[in-house]
């Protein structure tokens, strides 16, 4: 009996860009005991958000969307709850300023040219 905790994110975003953290592919073996909480902490030392769905083995809506305000590498963390020990799964994900990131136009640039672009624009991305 295991909890398997799957964290799926972009390995690299830009500071104010909306990313998803998506934890749907989380899994349970048969016989573990039912999930009672899951949590996704986006950064290490921001705290826990309470992401159980009702009902709380609806894995599909296991995620967190979420802007970063400042650069760097985060730590992701993932904790999943049933009737024993919380499970956590981390993973890390890059945040680069927009100088880093180098980009050479913005969205406004792009539907000047072309003004359905963002209509390209993955899920739960902002940008």
């Amino acid at each position: 009996m295991a909890i398997f905790g799957i964290i799926e994110l972009d390995s690299v975003c830009q500071v104010n860009e909306k990313i998803m953290i998506d934890c749907s592919k989380s899994f349970l073996t048969q016989g573990e005991a039912a999930v009672t909480l899951v949590e996704i902490e986006p950064h290490t030392g921001l705290g826990f958000v309470d992401v159980t769905p009702a009902p709380a083995t609806n894995s599909k809506l296991y995620s967190l969307e979420y802007i970063y305000d400042a650069d760097g590498v985060k730590d992701v963390t993932l904790r999943i709850t049933t009737d024993g020990a919380p499970v956590t799964v981390t993973k890390q994900i890059t945040v680069l300023s927009v100088a880093d990131d180098a980009l050479f136009a913005s969205d406004s640039d792009l539907q000047a040219i072309e003004t359905d672009v963002m209509k390209w624009v993955p899920k739960g991305k902002s940008t």
